[in-house]
């Protein structure tokens, strides 16, 4: 598994959004989208849930992109929500840089189960920016 920190897909005022990717020994995979819980307040990119499911999906040939976003209270809704929608595209765009992406799945826990529910049945998020290439 190679891993690769801190890469920067937006920046919102004085915030930079980072996201890390974690990618298996392969030249093709698919890739897991990971937005971390915390009730929309807490947590980050590299909380213990994608420390844990990083090795286990990149050995099975399945790259996994962990991405931070704004939280309570320095944004309010839908920030968090265009964070990610933005975060999404950027992978979508940027992935094939890193291999070669056949598939884009998009997942999290709790807060980040919530985020990406919200990205998968309202499309004016990715519309917001732009179209998505198809990987």
């Amino acid at each position: 598994m190679k891993k690769v920190e801190a890469i920067s897909y937006a920046k919102r005022n004085n915030c930079e959004l980072l996201l890390d990717l974690y990618l298996p020994d392969t030249d093709k995979f698919d890739l897991f989208v990971y937005f971390h819980g915390g009730g929309l307040e807490k947590g980050t990119r590299a909380d213990s849930t994608v420390k844990c499911i990083a090795p286990y999906l990149t050995l099975k040939g399945i790259a996994v992109a962990s991405l931070d976003y704004r939280m309570y209270p320095d944004a309010v809704y839908p920030d968090f929500l265009r964070d990610a929608a933005e975060g999404v595209h950027w992978l979508s765009n940027n992935i094939n840089n890193y291999g070669k992406c056949e598939r884009i799945f998009v997942g999290g826990s709790s807060a980040g189960g919530y985020i990406s529910m919200m990205l998968c049945f309202d499309e004016r998020w990715y519309k917001e920016q732009g179209e998505l290439p198809v990987p």
